[in-house]
């Protein structure tokens, strides 16, 4: 088969240089018509070419037929005496001898049975030679399918060479000189070195050119290619390969047409599969793009040799097209379908396990894509060996590609509107299936996917329990019966059998205990139990292994224990665990102890923080200057993100530094060499563990809208100098092909000790010369870059050794019954800073005293309960005579911890520099009334205010808008409660006179700081609506004998926020005036004396509360002793015989017990005894 030069470039380069210059463009399209008109006119029926020649039609002006009687060749007649009839009409005609004599030679190959290549034509190739050829040649085969007979026999590959099966091809170029017999261009000798080396100047420089053609072919196909530096010359196309002696294909090259017309010819396989070029043409003159014409004509030319024929329609998307391409390189789908159906694919053989081909090895979360592999028929079975590093989970997909296009055989127009050139699918031809098995065991797969039809992919997921080899099996449906080939490629993803999350830290509070939370997914697997470990280590040692604790769900929590601070220390640790049945355990990181994670003790303090607002000492360096150019510049984003650039600054400041900020989409990306952003200096010669941490952002893809191939070369760069700029070394690069080089904002914080100290050992870290800088450049100006710096920090590591914490295990109690010892239990939780021994201590001090003590703080010794656990006891106190004179929140008794550590000193809880001491009260909190007026509790009301009107004091629930100041609920939520005049909403039922709210009689003579607390609503300004506000008060008195006589005890008003409406809680206490009687009262006056004013007001959920503390006898047993008979302090026989005589005259006294509970029982018998005895043995303190 022979090929033309392309119309696309053959015609057009050579006669309009100008196509390559924009502003040639119509021009050039309009020579473009006239050459593919003129090459297409002659391949028309002659009918539809007198129409449009008739017509004038584009392309006519060379044909006069008007003087001419044409006849088509109908293949019937003898084809010499045709032409030579059709020559005689054509008089007029234009074409060479050379042609002529070539057109001769076709007619002559045909009437004797010579096989005859198919020809094509260039566009600029003579019509009438064009119109010739192709009458006498598209008849021989009209319909030519698109596949020849291949191979069945080679040198390497030996005979009985079948479809589907891989083979071998040696190849050799024919010396000059070589005979080349007759196939429709005449004979003559081969010039192949002659016009190659005339053209490359060496035959190493143009035959390495066929070497990337067949090779391009062995990546693709079954076929895979020896050169044979032999060839003995012998006659052209009628031997076969021979070892050392000629080529299985044999390359040779004579002159055929000339310029452009007929390339080169190529014999089917069954003939020889010989490629012959057109020496000198002009066409191959271009070696452009490393000579990809040249390079596709041979690529095409051998196609025939392989076994293929034309194919149409033209569009530019098929190597085996009749015209030259330069759209594309080498075999493109059909042609890749073509060649596997023939030869199978380049993984070839592989139709069993044991020849499986080997895809190669793979760890956890890693991806791997192969395309072009083929079923070359329904039959065909692939096997392919994938081995494992780890247990996996795998994902392999098995994906049809070839798509859907036009094709169909060579026709005379070779068009889209061709009825042969239709539309098929060629991802429909099988439905492919899968099966995998273990290495060791290729009877029983282990997974099968043959869920989805012809068409779509086939997924199949394989929880791998163990590392090794698996094989996997791709087969076709066999229902399908189907005798083509179907293209597919391989996506494979692993991922961990068990997913593991963890928030791990990256600093750890020193001297502490660390945890963190860990999730583990074991998706349709079970974790092993006892499997979930943490490791860790400091330093190169060996790892201790701490087991995590199970929490909810998937959660566990990891411990690392305290750490010393040490600012040269790293701590690494990594996670653990395992699935039932599989082998070894899934770490977190991947790389588990090789590649842990780390933490530093302590925590990151910034230094030096910048947001951007401000300047603070950043320059922008490099060749570009400007903001079309892409130049570093600070201010509010103004792009919209549609070319890469940040829509927004990413702390949300405002402002950041970005390149070129232009409006939305404008071009100012960078262009024109790198822009540098350059930090101030830093001092950090007295930093501990110097850190840096910052927002970029970057694109090299424009959003999608780049147009250069270097958006895989461009990066931005971050570096670090030790020396204010003099060296740079590299701190991080970004891209060029990654996630985070597509856009985005993302936060990296880097420890310059580890991140630097292997790669520069000699980098100062404490250098007063610290500066950084963010480099960004487009190196070949065809992408469209884009780039962001944001929230820059430089930190150190701030670490100290923290105190042991104290903690109490209860709620502290507030009160405590006098004569009782108040025990509780403190927990101790001690950091590396060991407690010194013995210093665990209470301290407390009673403001009434200690029983037999006197006054002053106590030491009390903590008794240790083993691990972080003390015990802590208070001796008993009685109740405190003093306590009504404590100051607002002090307590009876008061009490704190200390512990002291060995280099952190005095601990105290609480801080004694921070929180008042711990502490409660002697006695029992008591509530003698309370009130939240749903029932009559026995309250009245007095006053000049006669009625509701009069707005006297009444009990209900409030029936007002609050229009004038009055209370539209009451306070507790019960309901209920005193106000002033209810009425509903509206009325004018304020107070207008005096009205007075009297509590009933209560006792409060034992109590100790008896308080009133109470729920009050006072509103004089009648809620905005009284002409007179702010001149009224509400007042509350205290009476100590039953009513009798009043003592202020509060005045709210008359103007300040609390007597503007609302309701408020108050706390007074009951004993400002003399202590509690049994005859107390409250009451509540609101009066209107202000002209004009409105007055509302209302009482609720009144509490009547305080301390009651009933004395312990520190010595109960002593009743005489003294000479006036009373305790003398001692116990001996006069206590005895005081006792004794109370009993024997029966005095209520002498009865101490008797009751189940050991109160008295009002009866005088053993019980009582005993009791006595037993308090007499007991002793006084």
């Amino acid at each position: 088969m022979a090929l033309v030069s392309g119309m696309t470039h053959a015609g057009v380069s050579e006669t309009c240089d100008a196509c390559v210059h924009e502003q040639a463009v119509v021009e050039c399209v309009e020579q473009d018509l006239e050459l593919i008109a003129q090459s297409l006119l002659p391949a028309l029926p002659a009918e539809e070419q007198a129409k449009i020649i008739a017509a004038g039609g584009i392309g006519t002006d060379l044909y006069n037929t008007e003087a001419r009687s044409l006849v088509p060749f109908d293949g019937q007649q003898d084809a010499s005496e045709w032409l030579e009839t059709s020559l005689k009409e054509m008089t007029d005609h234009e074409m060479s001898d050379q042609q002529v004599s070539a057109l001769h030679s076709i007619a002559h190959a045909l009437d004797t049975d010579v096989v005859v290549p198919q020809l094509c034509f260039a566009p600029e190739t003579n019509n009438d030679y064009v119109w010739l050829a192709t009458q006498m040649l598209s008849t021989t085969n009209p319909n030519a399918f698109q596949q020849a007979p291949r191979w069945d026999r080679t040198v390497l590959s030996g005979e009985g060479l079948q479809q589907g099966d891989p083979t071998i091809f040696t190849y050799s170029f024919v010396p000059d000189g070589t005979f080349i017999p007759d196939a429709g261009f005449g004979a003559g000798n081969s010039q192949l070195f002659a016009w190659l080396n005339s053209l490359y100047g060496s035959p190493a420089v143009w035959q390495d050119l066929f070497a990337q053609v067949f090779d391009r072919w062995a990546e693709l196909t079954g076929t895979s290619y020896v050169y044979e530096p032999n060839d003995d010359g012998v006659t052209f196309r009628f031997f076969d390969g021979q070892l050392n002696t000629r080529g299985d294909i044999r390359i040779a090259a004579m002159v055929l047409d000339g310029n452009s017309g007929v390339l080169a010819f190529n014999f089917f396989p069954s003939f020889g599969g010989d490629m012959v070029f057109d020496a000198f043409d002009s066409f191959f003159n271009n070696t452009g793009g490393n000579s990809l014409g040249f390079r596709n004509v041979t690529a095409h030319e051998h196609g025939h040799g392989a076994g293929m024929f034309h194919v149409c329609p033209r569009e530019n998307n098929k190597l085996m097209e009749p015209f030259v391409s330069f759209q594309f390189d080498g075999p493109q789908v059909d042609d890749i379908l073509n060649g596997q159906r023939h030869y199978g694919d380049f993984a070839e053989p592989n139709d069993n396990p044991a020849i499986a081909t080997d895809l190669g090895s793979m760890s956890i979360n890693e991806e791997m894509t192969f395309e072009n592999y083929s079923l070359d028929d329904y039959t065909d079975v692939d096997y392919f060996k994938l081995t494992l590093q780890n247990p996996a989970l795998v994902d392999f997909v098995v994906s049809p590609t070839a798509g859907n296009y036009r094709q169909g055989p060579q026709t005379e127009m070779c068009s889209v509107s061709d009825p042969e050139a239709v539309f098929t699918n060629y991802d429909l031809v099988h439905d492919l299936q899968i099966r995998v098995y273990a290495a060791d065991d290729l009877i029983n797969p282990l997974v099968s996917a043959t869920l989805f039809p012809a068409g779509f992919p086939e997924p199949l997921e394989l929880p791998a329990l163990n590392s090794g080899d698996y094989i996997f099996e791709i087969f076709a449906n066999p229902l399908g019966m189907n005798e083509s080939v179907q293209l597919y490629k391989i996506d494979i993803a692993t991922s961990s059998l068990l997913g593991i999350a963890a928030q791990n830290p990256t600093y750890l509070e020193p001297g502490l205990e660390n945890t963190f939370t860990v999730i583990l997914n074991p998706f349709e697997q079970s974790i092993q139990s006892g499997s979930e470990f943490l490791n860790y280590r400091i330093g190169n040692g060996e790892y201790t292994q701490v087991p995590m604790i199970p929490g909810k769900g998937l959660e566990y929590t990891a411990t690392l224990p305290g750490f010393d601070c040490d600012p040269d220390a790293v701590v690494e640790y990594f996670i653990e665990a395992s699935t039932v049945g599989s082998e070894g355990s899934i770490t977190l990181p991947l790389g588990g102890g090789d590649d842990p994670f780390r933490a530093f003790i302590g925590d990151p303090s910034a230094f030096f923080a910048d947001n951007f607002q401000t300047q603070m000492g950043w320059m922008v360096t490099g060749p570009i200057e400007g903001q079309a150019a892409g130049q570093w510049e600070r201010g509010v984003p103004a792009g919209d993100g549609s070319r890469g650039d940040p829509p927004m600054d990413a702390d949300g400041s405002g402002q950041c530094y970005l390149t070129g900020n232009g409006g939305p989409g404008s071009n100012t990306d960078v262009d024109g060499g790198p822009t540098i952003l350059n930090s101030p200096i830093f001092d950090v010669s007295n930093v501990v563990r110097p850190s840096v941490s910052y927002w970029r952002w970057y694109d090299n893809t424009g959003s999608g809208s780049g147009s250069g191939p270097d958006d895989d070369m461009d990066i931005f760069l971050v570096e670090v100098s030790d020396n204010g700029g003099l060296d740079w070394f590299e701190l991080e690069v970004v891209g060029p092909n990654t996630l985070e080089s597509e856009g985005g904002w993302f936060f990296v914080e880097y420890d310059l000790i580890e991140e630097l100290s292997d790669d520069v050992p000699d980098f100062d870290f404490a250098t007063s010369q610290l500066q950084f800088r963010f480099v960004v450049e487009d190196l070949q100006n065809a992408s469209v870059i884009e780039a962001g710096v944001d929230g820059v920090s430089v930190s150190e590591l701030i670490c100290e050794d923290p105190q042991p914490v104290i903690m109490l295990a209860q709620e502290p109690q507030t009160e405590v019954m006098p004569g009782e010892d108040y025990v509780f239990e403190v927990l101790i939780d001690q950091p590396i800073d060991q407690i010194v021994p013995g210093t665990e201590m209470l301290s407390y001090i009673s403001a009434g005293g200690v029983m037999g003590v006197g006054s002053g703080f106590v030491e009390v010794p903590l008794v240790s309960n083993g691990g972080n656990s003390y015990t802590a006891t208070i001796p008993a106190q009685d109740c405190n005579p003093n306590h009504d004179a404590l100051p607002d929140g002090g307590f009876d008794v008061s009490y704190f911890i200390s512990v002291e550590g060995v280099n952190t000193g005095l601990t105290t809880f609480p801080d004694l520099n921070e929180s008042a001491l711990l502490g409660y009260n002697i006695g029992e909190a008591m509530q003698v009334f309370e009130d939240n007026f749903e029932l009559d509790t026995g309250w009245s009301v007095s006053g000049g205010a006669k009625g509701p009107l009069d707005g006297m004091w009444e009990r209900g629930v409030p029936m007002g808008d609050g229009g004038f100041g009055d209370p539209t609920v009451d306070a507790d939520g019960s309901g209920s409660c005193f106000v002033t005049g209810n009425t509903a909403g509206g009325v004018n039922s304020d107070v207008d006179s005096l009205t007075i709210l009297t509590s009933p009689v209560f006792d409060i003579s034992d109590m100790i700081s008896p308080k009133m607390v109470y729920a009050r609503w006072y509103d004089n300004t009648g809620g905005g609506s009284g002409t007179a506000p702010g001149a009224d008060v509400m007042e509350v008195g205290i009476s100590y004998d039953g009513g009798e006589s009043y003592e202020t005890l509060d005045i709210i008003g008359p103007n300040n926020e609390e007597s503007m409406g609302g309701w408020i809680m108050s706390e007074l206490p009951l004993d400002s005036f003399q202590p509690g009687t049994s005859m107390m009262r409250v009451r509540f006056l609101v009066s209107d004396m202000g002209a004009g004013s409105i007055i509302e007001a209302g009482v609720d959920d009144v509490t009547i509360r305080g301390l009651v503390c009933e004395s312990v006898d520190a010595c109960p047993a002593d009743l005489a002793g003294n000479p006036d008979g009373t305790p003398d302090g001692q116990l001996n026989f006069f206590d005895v015989s005081a006792y004794l005589s109370l009993y024997g005259s029966g005095d209520p006294e002498a009865d101490l017990a008797g009751n189940p509970d050991g109160s008295p029982d009002g009866t005088l018998n053993f019980f009582d005894v005993s009791e006595y005895l037993l308090r007499f043995a007991m002793g006084c303190p």
